[in-house]
Order: structure tokens, then C-alpha cells, then sequence
């Protein structure tokens, strides 16, 4: 095995997470978002329903989710898997397969730092089209891993100077506003007593946890807010109030397919007569400059299940980065 920067057909490019966050800055992904969500929404790239499978003793899950782009010529499959872990508690990793048309290149990546990265700047891209210029307060609820891209996404496309947090463990909360204080000096971030402290002024509302159920009340958001709901991604599952839904200006998802079929946020909506699938607006669509209206002051709602497009973009970008650079193991495979 040895490192190489050339392209050499037969070879696969091995890189590790630490290589990745090295090769896909927040910059980076937000690029990655606004490409392949145009290109979804234009029809110009192939992407299956993911495949899920549930598994009991032990209890876990594994997702794969393939996705092709023709324009760039980069194919690959994202294999997400969550089961205990020694110690009890569960644990989720993720691996990227990629393979480059062009050239033949083949790449095997974690692929968790590129999932955290490109679900932080989807939510970043859509704040930045839809929150209003004069959005200065964001409230985070929930302190996972995600949630640390969610604040960089949207730090990093919009003006907020006020950041509330809040989540179910006490503990991590505190954890996650220290982390976050250093890497963001110039915004005031505080742990808030409860959800609907950290909600109830706040311009923008980022739900980013592995709640089952809505995980604040709609009367609690202020008028014209902008609700991003990331964590769930089941169709009995759901972070966001079905009212705020119902009730919302506009409602934008990154896929109608995905979203509709795989999240409850919005499947539920619509399975009451709440909205109408046609109202639904693609990320895509507002990338390449669809300006629909919204009705009144009701909130501006953004839901999110990823879709492999963004996958297969962004390992394109890291591996293209990591031949520039010199980085990666070499193994020759074929």
C-alpha cells in the first residue's frame, strides 16, 4: 500500500474521517448542496429510494442509499448502520463507496463527517433563501453531532448574532455551548431553561434530535419564523407541530419523494388534508430561482431526509481534493 496523487485505474483511495474533515469544509458543502439539489430538481440525476432494514437481537438499522449524477460522472452508495455498540448504547457509522466514471478512480470513505457536513449546509442554503435579512436570533434544539454542523451551516449563510440551545440532557448541553462558544467567538450562544424559552423569540428554529414526537408547540414561534427539522426520518416519526405545517407560508423539502414518503413532519400533513403535495417546494427549485409566494406570517417550514445526491457530490469533492493533495491510502484492487 502506498500514497499517491495521480488518478490510477484499479487503484481504491482509502480515506479516514480525520482526511475527510480535512477536504470538506463547511464552504465546500454548501457548494456541494446547491449543485446537487439543482440537479435533482432538474431531473438530471438518479436516485433510488433509499433501502432500509430493521433488525431485532440486536435492535438496530441499516440504510443504503445509492445515487448517480451524469453531469460529473460520479456514482456511488452510502451504507449508514446503527446497532449497540460494547458498551450498550447504540452507534451509528456511515461509509461512503464512490466510484468515478470519468476516470475509473474508486474510493471507500467514512462517510460521517460528509453526512454531518452536507446535512448542516442543506439547512444552511435554506435558511439563506428563506429567513428574512433582519433573522439575528436562531434557537438549536438538540446537542447532538448534527446539531454542531446545523449551527455552522446556518452561521455561515445568514447574519444571526443570538444562538439558544436546548436539549433533553442537561449535561450535553453544556458541553455542546463550550464547544460552540469557541468555535463561534462572534455569536452569544446560552443553554436555555427549556424549548420554548430557547423558541419563543427566535427568528430561525433548528430541530436537529431523535425525538419521536413534535418537539415544541406551534403557538410558541413567533411570526414569519423559519422551522428546520432535520432529525426525523420516518413516516411515523416527526419533530415539527403538524399545525406549524399546516399553517406554514411555504414548505420546502429537499426531496418531494423522499419527504413525503419518509418523514412524518410532512407525510402526516398531508395524510390529514393540511397541505396538498403540489403546494411542496423543492431546495433545488429555489437554488435555480423558483420565487413562490407565501400566505401571510405563517412560518416558513424547511424539512430534510437527505438523498443521495448530496453523497455522491461530496465524495466527489473530497476525492478530488484528496488527488490534489496528495491524501489517502492507495490499495490496489483489481
Amino acid at each position: 500500500m502506498a500514497r499517491g496523487s495521480g488518478r490510477t485505474k484499479g487503484h481504491l483511495l482509502i480515506l479516514t474521517r480525520v482526511q475527510v474533515a480535512a477536504l470538506l469544509p463547511m464552504s465546500a458543502a454548501l457548494e456541494v448542496v446547491r449543485q446537487a439539489a439543482a440537479e435533482y430538481s432538474r431531473g438530471a440525476a438518479l436516485i433510488p429510494l433509499r433501502t432500509s432494514m430493521e433488525t431485532h437481537q440486536p435492535e438496530g438499522e441499516m440504510l443504503v442509499m445509492p445515487g448517480y449524477l451524469p453531469g460529473p460522472g460520479a456514482i456511488g452508495v452510502k451504507i449508514y448502520s446503527c446497532f449497540p455498540g460494547p458498551d450498550g448504547l447504540s452507534e451509528g457509522t456511515a461509509l461512503m463507496v464512490f466510484r468515478d466514471l470519468r476516470d475509473g478512480l474508486e474510493v471507500i470513505m467514512d462517510a460521517g463527517w460528509l453526512t454531518d457536513m452536507r446535512t448542516g449546509a442543506m439547512t444552511g442554503v435554506a435558511c439563506q433563501l428563506l429567513a428574512p435579512p433582519d433573522a439575528r436570533r436562531l434557537a438549536l434544539i438538540g446537542t447532538g453531532t448534527q446539531a454542531r454542523t446545523q449551527l455552522d451551516g446556518v452561521a455561515a449563510t445568514t447574519q444571526i448574532e443570538a444562538v439558544e440551545v436546548w436539549s433533553r440532557g442537561d449535561g450535553g448541553r453544556a458541553s455542546f455551548v463550550a464547544a460552540a462558544r469557541e468555535r463561534h467567538p462572534g455569536l452569544v450562544i446560552h443553554g436555555a431553561a427549556s424549548a420554548k424559552e430557547a423558541i419563543r423569540d427566535a427568528d430561525i428554529v433548528v430541530t436537529a434530535t431523535t425525538a419521536a414526537a413534535p418537539v415544541f408547540e406551534d403557538e410558541w414561534l413567533k411570526p414569519g419564523a423559519v422551522v428546520c427539522g432535520i432529525g426525523s426520518h420516518s413516516p411515523e416519526t416527526s419533530e415539527i407541530d403538524p399545525r406549524t405545517v399546516g399553517r406554514a407560508s411555504l414548505v420546502v423539502v429537499d426531496t418531494r419523494r423522499g419527504v413525503i414518503t419518509g418523514a412524518g413532519d410532512v407525510a402526516v400533513p398531508v395524510k390529514r388534508g393540511l397541505i396538498r403535495e403540489g403546494d411542496i417546494v423543492e431546495l433545488g427549485e429555489l437554488v435555480m430561482g423558483a420565487t413562490p409566494g407565501g400566505n401571510g406570517n405563517g412560518p416558513r417550514v424547511f424539512k430534510s431526509v437527505g438523498f443521495a445526491a448530496l453523497d455522491v457530490l461530496a465524495a466527489k469533492t473530497v476525492s478530488d481534493a484528496a488527488i490534489a493533495r496528495g491524501i489517502g491510502r492507495r490499495v490496489t484492487l483489481h
